[in-house]
């Protein structure tokens, strides 16, 4: 691990950026930007830096502002020091030393500001959102999908059929003793609201519910195994079930945005597709890193393989714990473990 420094660290290759809160991770970020700006001048190039093709990534609309407003601000102190010709600020000054041609500066400086409007600065469902309607053969996806906020109304029908199909024929005592135990479609709603997205989880233990085939009633020992074994079977239907009736309705809630992107990405034109979102960003930085999960993770790596276009992951490695907010320490590992500098 290497102490960074914001003015000379090399802008290639797959980079991890650690700081904790309150170290300047939004100023670091802002700095990065710039510097793509002045190091890549030539926009007759395969891969020029302009603003519209800087890809910046946050998880939240209040950090997608924030960053907004930083980004801009830095390019305009930027464009000041360059037009004065000095600056009180080191990391601005070191731009100026570094690039004596300073009307060319000034001029790439202006152009980005002036068209700053076009910067692709998103939260990941925005982003995820948007290639999947820029990329719509590539992808596979519906034209004119309505996002909704709220899943309660899937949720509670698809618990509901499962009570009904579960249920009706089932054993008598089987039924006396879901029903002791609140297990009504209330419940089954409210385990499927707290489920968590993703096609790398798994539910345990792998028990059996009840066979349809037998039967016998089961003895009252037995119901408590045969529960758990329901609730693991409502799972595999919730499963099954919660994309089959989005598509049907054509509705998308905000992580279908992110599994249909990682699924389009690991599909039969998942190359065509990651290239064409690559073409269109000369670099990439993904902030709050540390909130990152595998299927975050997984689309990240097959858009910016190592050694493609530059890209910088910046988090607070202490905060990759924190599973409540949808880490996983384990996806945060392996992307440390890649990172060409860390």
């Amino acid at each position: 691990m290497k102490r960074f420094d914001l003015l000379n660290t090399p802008l290639s290759g797959r980079n991890l950026i650690e700081a904790s809160a309150g170290t300047g991770k939004t100023f670091t970020i802002a700095g990065l930007f710039v510097r793509l700006l002045l190091e890549s001048p030539d926009p007759e190039s395969r891969n020029p830096a302009t603003v519209n093709r800087i890809l910046v990534v946050t998880f939240t609309e209040a950090a997608t502002r924030e960053l907004r407003d930083r980004i801009r601000r830095r390019i305009r102190d930027a464009l000041d020091a360059f037009s004065a010709g000095y600056s009180d600020d080191r990391f601005l000054q070191g731009l100026l030393d570094r690039h004596p041609d300073r009307k060319r500066a000034g001029e790439l400086l202006f152009a980005a500001l002036s068209s700053f409007d076009e910067a692709p600065v998103f939260t990941i469902h925005g982003f995820c959102q948007r290639m999947l309607q820029d990329n719509p053969f590539e992808s596979g996806s519906l034209f004119d999908t309505r996002l909704v906020t709220d899943q309660e109304a899937i949720y509670r029908e698809i618990a509901e059929d499962f009570w009904r199909r579960t249920f009706f024929s089932a054993p008598k005592s089987l039924a006396r003793a879901a029903l002791a135990a609140g297990m009504g479609p209330e419940l089954l709603t409210e385990l499927a609201r707290g489920r968590r997205p993703g096609r790398f989880l798994s539910v345990i233990p792998d028990v059996a519910g009840p066979d349809p085939a037998d039967p016998r009633e089961p003895a009252e020992e037995e119901c408590d195994a045969l529960l758990l074994g329901i609730k693991r079977d409502f799972f595999r239907y919730l499963t099954d079930e919660l994309p089959r009736r989005k598509r049907r309705d054509n509705v998308r809630f905000f992580d279908d945005l992110l599994l249909d992107l990682h699924g389009a990405l690991e599909g039969e034109r998942g190359a065509s597709l990651a290239a064409a979102v690559r073409s269109r960003f000369a670099a990439a930085l993904i902030d709050e890193f540390q909130d990152t999960d595998p299927v975050q993770y997984a689309i990240f790596d097959r858009i910016f393989p190592t050694g493609e276009s530059p890209l910088f992951l910046i988090g607070d490695p202490k905060q990759a714990i924190y599973s409540f907010r949808g880490a996983d320490v384990f996806a945060y590992l392996a992307a440390a473990g890649e990172a060409g500098s860390r």
